[in-house]
């Protein structure tokens, strides 16, 4: 007789199921199927997506009960070993590396390639302005007719190619920055393209969109563990089992939260402190040589450098401002994904799960959609491309080594 989930205190044993795998092996054979038969014609965008949730799925599905296993281990382990055998800071360090194979998973490479996309493109536009430049100066020596050199109409010619040429650049840089926009969307964040901008500038900027995207991806995983347990018609293993998988799910966005933290507060916030401190020494040099300096052409020229080196200065000091608020953020949604874990992990490691396990589950799809919304930081435009500007300098110097 089928165990059913009100039925207390039973001892769960994962091996003895295999529902999960006989349900995405014909989940895996339809999708061969469909492949084959329409093998003319071209996949749709969403059967692009189902199709890349699907290898996504069995890439994670066993992490996801090794990591719940994990957990069960980790109630039974001791506080403390001295001598022999885990306790559950051994067990929860296994249970962080399994954590961090999942994310290598989710993260769609496509989707964090953007600002390395852009940045590709605006180096090809940044050639192609030199280009005209030298096209400009070479034309105006060039020969009006010549079979060998080139002349002045074939300057003209290479040009307006270049000039179409950037623009084709820059539109694709459009279809980019609307392509995240979109993407943003779907987990219910809204951004404008000026937003978008400071965004893909920002340091942080991928690690902002890596944890959308993990959360985004987890939500599909969510929908995948809810038609599993439909299917095992309430047997109290298999709710075990899924809800382990839901569990780790949970884990996830802690996990992936705290590593934004750690960057910040490891790497690029006291890399940006470094780079205050050098702004304000050479601002010191740049006052005591302009107030020594006689010469009034040298004195005019300190005097550019020192609004220069200020406008670095307060860029530095607003950037701070900016990860210090993302930093609160984040640790707000954090709070949030905190209690839901620790309910999650009592939940899991109750002996008996009722019915109300489903709802549970069905509910963290908002919890998701609230934390992405809660830690996406206040994204301000810039006030003209000198700021901007800028912003992308100290932040290719956060990021060099």
């Amino acid at each position: 007789m089928r165990k059913k989930l009100l039925l207390p205190a039973l001892i769960f044993n994962f091996s003895n199921s295999n529902i999960l795998d006989e349900t995405m092996d014909k989940i895996s054979k339809t999708t061969e199927i469909i492949r084959h038969s329409g093998a003319s014609k071209e996949l749709s965008p969403r059967a692009m997506r189902q199709e890349r949730f699907n290898n996504i799925w069995k890439q994670v599905k066993d992490k996801l009960v090794k990591g719940s296993k994990l957990y069960s281990q980790k109630e039974l382990a001791p506080d403390k070993t001295y001598f022999f055998g885990d306790d559950k800071q051994d067990i929860q360090d296994d249970i962080d590396d399994v954590l961090n194979d999942i994310v290598d998973v989710l993260i769609d490479d496509d989707i964090l390639k953007y600002k390395n996309d852009i940045e590709y493109i605006n180096r090809k536009i940044e050639d192609d302005y030199e280009k005209i430049s030298e096209y400009k100066e070479s034309k105006i020596g060039a020969p009006k007719k010549s079979l060998i050199h080139t002349t002045k109409s074939g300057y003209e010619q290479k040009i307006k190619d270049t000039k179409d040429e950037i623009k084709i650049l820059k539109n694709k840089i459009r279809m980019i920055k609307k392509s995240l926009k979109q993407k943003f969307a779907k987990i219910g964040v809204k951004l404008n393209a000026k937003q978008i901008d400071v965004l893909l500038t920002r340091v942080d900027g991928d690690d902002i969109i890596q944890m959308s995207v993990v959360i985004n991806v987890l939500k599909q995983i969510t929908k995948q563990i809810l038609t599993l347990m439909k299917s095992s018609n309430e047997d109290l293993v298999q709710a075990k089992r899924y809800y382990g998988m839901h569990l780790v799910s949970v884990a996830l966005i802690v996990n992936i939260q705290q590593k934004y933290i750690n960057k910040l507060d490891k790497e690029y916030l006291p890399k940006l402190d470094a780079l205050t401190q050098k702004a304000k020494k050479l601002m010191e040099q740049t006052e005591i040589a302009i107030d020594s300096e006689q010469n009034s052409n040298r004195k005019t020229l300190y005097a550019s450098n020192l609004k220069a080196q200020k406008l670095t200065l307060n860029v530095a000091t607003m950037y701070k401002q900016n990860l210090l608020q993302s930093r609160e953020k984040v640790l707000q949604a954090k709070v949030i994904a905190n209690r839901n874990l620790a309910l999650a992990e009592n939940t899991y490691n109750t002996v008996a799960l009722s019915k109300g396990i489903y709802d549970l589950i069905t509910e963290s799809q908002t919890m998701f959609n609230k934390i992405s919304q809660i830690q996406m930081p206040d994204i301000v435009p810039f006030e003209n491309t000198q700021i901007e500007s800028k912003y992308r300098e100290l932040t290719k110097k956060i990021l060099s080594k």
